[in-house]
């Protein structure tokens, strides 16, 4: 088992258990490193940077809401259990593994997900359902998207959600029971969402392209 504080750079590590619990003056780092076939315990995930490594094998469990970036990291065969509001898969000139797609045959369906992904292989990851909407390849389907007709009470949302598209993403997912919260939070929406649950199912159920 290791656990924090953790910094550890330029190793291979097999078959273990990793807690990161580090808090802001003792952040965590793995760096440069290969992780295969471990347990990964997020207990205070905005502090665990991961940066330049390899995961396969991997599962990863977070106590808590996981908004990390994790850059130039990739991503094979991993699980991931809890709730994440991350990007994926995305890399810069920095990255110095070979090419090729950074996110492959991970298992997200046991999350509550808001997450782009980036450089992923599509048909090997398996998504969250409802209330988790996924868009695969939302930049190609842009133009379609902001034709939808919702209801007149959801189209400032639907407006801002589908222009978010950009060409660079393989997928977009969100959240329905997150977009009810924060609507019911904000003073640009006075209306309640929740009531029109089942009309965005239909109207985003019948696209090809769309994960319910």
């Amino acid at each position: 088992m290791i656990h924090s504080p953790i910094n550890m750079r330029n190793q291979t590590i097999d078959n273990q258990t990793l807690i990161f619990r580090s808090e802001k003056v003792e952040p965590d780092w793995l760096v440069r490193c290969t992780v295969s076939n471990c347990e990964v315990i997020l207990e205070e995930p905005c502090w665990a940077n991961f940066l330049n490594s390899t995961f396969r094998g991997c599962n990863f469990n977070t106590k808590k809401l996981c908004a990390q970036r994790w850059m130039n990291c990739r991503w094979l065969d991993c699980k991931f259990i809890g709730e994440y509001g991350f990007n994926l898969g995305s890399r810069d000139d920095l990255f110095d593994l070979e090419s090729g797609p950074m996110v492959v045959g991970c298992d997200l369906s046991q999350t509550a997900l808001e997450c782009v992904i980036v450089n992923a292989d599509l048909p090997t990851i398996k998504f969250p359902r409802w209330p988790s909407i996924t868009i695969l390849e939302p930049g190609l389907h842009r133009a379609e998207l902001q034709s939808l007709i919702f209801p007149a009470e959801l189209r400032i949302w639907w407006f801002g959600e589908s222009s978010d598209a950009h060409p660079s993403y393989s997928s977009k997912t969100f959240n329905w029971d997150n977009v009810v919260r924060r609507a019911r939070e904000s003073k640009a929406y006075p209306q309640e969402f929740a009531p029109y649950a089942d009309e965005v199912r239909a109207i985003l159920g019948r696209l090809p392209y769309v994960v319910l």
